[in-house]
């Protein structure tokens, strides 16, 4: 592109990724407070509107630089999603022994308050860490059984833990996990074997952001 094509694309991508992040805020504000009807539910509707005219708008400014004869290179910002999914892995912590309940419960909770910024990764990467934390949350939920020996907050914790990744999987759809399916069991011999068989794929997963070949559907 030109330098005042370059400027213009800039400004584009940075409007998208505005209208993206100011979405995503939104609905994080939403899984903590249900609104129906209400103000929260109606400023994600008009964030939705300007999210999709700032990508029609990128999407347009793409075509007329390519049918002027201009190409374009993708970089994917490996560095940056690499750490931003080593941060991520930090925060849910790796599956192991569970040496205070109550403590690995509250992690996973916070952890989850972030998950709306999964959408940077791949759609695979995304799947494997909805899979490792739906299976170590279903872990946890087993040890607490029912609620009569442990911390009545740690059960409304995980409830809504599980509502968080539900809603995240409708929205993004980053693909089936067997542990969000009150009617499935573990597909190794636990859902702690589950979870370790997702950290490994996370551990081995590309550190590209989105746009990176693997995210094509």
């Amino acid at each position: 592109m030109t330098s005042n094509g370059e400027d213009t694309f800039s400004a584009l991508c940075a409007e998208a990724v505005d209208a993206q992040r100011q979405f995503e805020q939104t609905v994080d504000g939403m899984s903590a407070v249900m609104d129906p009807g209400g103000l929260k539910e109606r400023l994600l509707m008009e964030h939705l509107q300007s999210r999709d005219i700032a990508v029609k708008r990128l999407g347009f400014a793409v075509l007329a630089h390519v049918m002027r004869g201009g190409r374009m290179v993708l970089e994917a910002g490996n560095g940056a999603a690499s750490a931003d999914l080593r941060t991520t892995l930090l925060s849910l912590g790796e599956p192991g022994p569970v040496r205070d309940l109550e403590e690995e419960v509250r992690r996973l909770h916070e952890a989850l308050t972030a998950m709306q910024s999964w959408s940077r990764f791949t759609k695979s990467v995304q799947h494997s860490l909805l899979g490792y934390a739906s299976s170590k949350a279903r872990h946890l939920q087993a040890m607490l059984g029912d609620g009569s020996n442990s911390n009545d907050s740690s059960a409304r914790l995980l409830h809504h833990c599980f509502r968080q990744m539900t809603q995240y999987s409708r929205m993004y759809r980053p693909g089936w996990v067997a542990a969000l399916s009150t009617e499935k069991g573990p597909e190794n011999d636990s859902w702690m074997a589950d979870a370790r068989g997702w950290w490994r794929q996370l551990d081995r997963a590309p550190r590209r952001g989105p746009g990176g070949p693997d995210d094509v559907d």
